[in-house]
């Protein structure tokens, strides 16, 4: 069903993510799943956007089929993206990551001079300002948010 086939990308996302680029071939073996299972993913993926084939790595030794590696889609014009936002007591601060989680833009946003009640509204803002100057057209994915504290 459905539950299996989003547990089966979620492995080969974490397979990419732990060993790419690497072969379709490879991640059968080093996840467990079938070939044909992971091919169906992988087109998936690719066409998703999330993954991409990468130009053969080895020579083909003419037997078989070639091996065309896969990596995360990170490319710094095309690839998705994720946010995150921190706040915090001084301040808040934005990130951009690319899908390794790697910081493609950061800033931070000062609260000073700030009412409580119009903190979030604010950071919002700015959050939105952010992501717009950021993105670039690229897909966001999502934004994710942390916040210190007692609960």
């Amino acid at each position: 069903g459905d539950g299996r086939r989003e547990a089966n990308a979620a492995t080969v996302l974490r397979t990419v993510l732990d060993h790419g680029p690497v072969a379709r071939r490879s991640i059968a073996t080093l996840s467990g799943l079938s070939p044909a299972a992971v091919s169906r993913q992988c087109t998936d993926l690719v066409r998703l956007g999330l993954v991409r084939e990468l130009p053969e790595l080895v020579e083909s030794s003419g037997v078989g089929r070639p091996q065309i590696p896969v990596d995360l889609n990170t490319g710094e014009s095309e690839g998705p993206v994720a946010g995150g936002v921190h706040i915090g007591v001084p301040g808040s601060t934005f990130g951009l990551l690319d899908l390794r989680g790697r910081l493609l833009a950061r800033r931070t946003f000062p609260h000073e001079g700030i009412a409580p009640g119009e903190l979030s509204g604010r950071v919002l803002a700015g959050l939105r300002t952010f992501l717009d100057d950021t993105v670039r057209g690229r897909r966001l994915l999502g934004v994710g948010a942390a916040l210190g504290g007692w609960v």
